[in-house]
């Protein structure tokens, strides 16, 4: 019986060890990055696996799976413990997924222009909380809706101009030039599906594709539905010469108790972001300021 119990525990222990390594594997196969998004909770299930190997197992093996499980928590935070310095005379993005749901949301609105953000990236606009940006065109006055699915849409709001024939829409991306405070900018409002079973990954390609025509700089938000060490997301970056704004923090809860870090902000020289609230929306929002030009 217990010989049947420690096999159980050494599969399970390998099972899990497996899968977090396969987390890595994005470029091989899109189901690399499904486990990508899953790389910590993985690894603290794999401390608590290793804790019967106590009671079922000798000493030292328990003090290796046990140790084995922390070093692999500790690769996994990571990325949550990288920061930025805020830059000097940033351009401003306002990055938010709306949730196509909800009614016009007036808090979302006080909150950007609070904020002062040259531009806003938005998914899932909706005609109904489509009404919220018709509200501040007073502020932002040069907006770009597309619709891409139905009802549901993805846009981008700016305080500047947009430059004349810039725009450009394609399955959930808004894109247009802006004629920032320091020159040009293109802004990119960008909404992606999840990752394997879905299209993320040849939606990824399309992305890569159209940041490689692109001349000067970009900022980039959006819903990419990736965490940002995933391969599809690292794959987009490099594309566009962009840095992700630090710090990593989970802007979805998955099932409403996993915080997941699939909003971003690029930019070339990267930046600093904070959360803003939920205000009506089932993702939190990023105030980014951003650096234009590359280190």
């Amino acid at each position: 019986m217990q010989r049947a119990m420690i096999s159980s525990w050494k599969l399970g222990f390998a099972v899990l060890l497996l899968a977090w390594a396969g987390g890595f594997a994005g470029a091989l196969h899109p189901i690399g990055d499904s486990l990508a998004v899953f790389r910590l909770p993985l690894s603290v299930a794999l401390l608590v696996w290793a804790l019967p190997g106590a009671v079922l197992t000798t000493r030292k093996r328990t003090v290796l799976t046990a140790g084995l499980a922390l070093a692999l928590i500790a690769v996994s935070a990571i990325p949550f413990a990288r920061t930025a310095p805020v830059p000097e005379a940033p351009f401003t993005l306002y990055q938010k997924n709306m949730l196509f749901l909800r009614d016009p949301l007036t808090t979302l609105g006080t909150d950007i222009a609070a904020a002062k953000a040259d531009a806003a990236t938005l998914q899932e606009v909706s005609d109904a909380n489509r009404a919220l940006l018709e509200g501040m065109r007073g502020i932002y006055p040069y907006q770009l809706h597309c619709r891409s699915r139905g009802v549901i849409g993805t846009s981008l709001i700016s305080r500047w101009p947009i430059l004349p024939r810039s725009g450009h829409c394609a399955r959930g991306i808004a894109m247009a030039r802006i004629d920032g405070p320091a020159g040009p900018v293109w802004v990119i409002s960008l909404h992606l599906n999840w990752p394997w079973p879905w299209d993320q990954r040849s939606r990824m390609g399309d992305v890569q594709a159209l940041l490689q025509r692109l001349d000067g700089p970009v900022v980039m938000g959006g819903d990419f539905n990736m965490v940002p060490w995933g391969h599809s997301v690292r794959r987009i970056a490099r594309a566009g010469g962009l840095i992700r704004v630090q710090p990593v923090r989970g802007t979805f809860d998955l099932m409403g108790r996993l915080p997941l870090p699939i909003d971003h902000v690029f930019a070339p020289g990267g930046g600093s972001a904070e959360l803003r609230a939920k205000l009506g929306s089932d993702h939190r929002g990023l105030l980014a300021r951003v650096k234009l030009t590359a280190e």
